[in-house]
């Protein structure tokens, strides 16, 4: 299993825990928590909310950076909540822990969005997703965050090479969707590139001079 998805609906109960329950002998509701915001084994993120393995983080911090860079629904954030980016910022470093409830609605100033109705609910979620905080831990299902070097080990809270990240990618969506037309185009440039680099490479078998 590549990915936990993680799903906030519960009906007859949430669809990562009945996932598990038939993974993992006497699973029981809630033990994902404890591997992921106690042990620290793994780490929650992205629009795609996945638990991820925190070991893979360095080739997460690039696609992280890469939505910052070049993401429109970010940089909108960014643009249009800068001051609270700021403000949210400052808080973190204060406070240690924080999360959206923390805020009433009446001191701050109200947004349409599908990621929050405050501007410090778009804030956190944008230091979240450019991975300056992390989900430190969740209260009935709400992130509490925390900066990225109280939660995440310091060796790990790096960059990976970026053709090795796109090789990471490529994958891991594989192992998780199998070959798909959407896969081939979205790393075509890697698959190219990987071709390219083994028909340069000297045959093992051929004499040298």
């Amino acid at each position: 299993m590549e990915y936990l998805q993680l799903d906030p609906l519960n009906i007859i109960a949430r669809s990562h825990d009945i996932k598990l329950h038939s993974r993992v002998l006497d699973y029981t509701p809630g033990m994902w928590e404890d591997v992921t915001y106690q042990q620290r084994k793994f780490f929650d993120w992205g629009n795609w909310l996945a638990v991820r393995a925190m070991d893979e983080l360095p080739y997460w911090r690039v696609v992280m950076r890469r939505e910052r860079d070049s993401g429109s629904r970010l940089r909108a954030i960014a643009r249009d909540h800068a001051d609270a980016i700021v403000e949210m910022r400052a808080v973190l470093h204060e406070r240690g822990i924080v999360g959206n409830r923390d805020f009433a609605m009446a001191t701050r100033t109200r947004t349409q969005n599908y990621r929050g109705r405050k501007d410090s609910a778009l804030a956190l979620y944008y230091l979240w997703c450019t991975g300056e905080v992390m989900t430190h831990h969740r209260d009935r299902f709400e992130r509490a965050y925390a900066l990225t070097e109280t939660v995440a080990p310091a060796h790990l809270i790096r960059e990976s090479d970026e053709d090795e990240t796109d090789r990471f990618l490529l994958k891991k969506d594989i192992s998780f969707s199998g070959l798909s037309l959407y896969g081939l185009r979205t790393y075509r440039n890697v698959l190219e590139k990987a071709l390219t680099d083994e028909n340069r490479a000297p045959d093992q078998n051929e004499p040298r001079a």
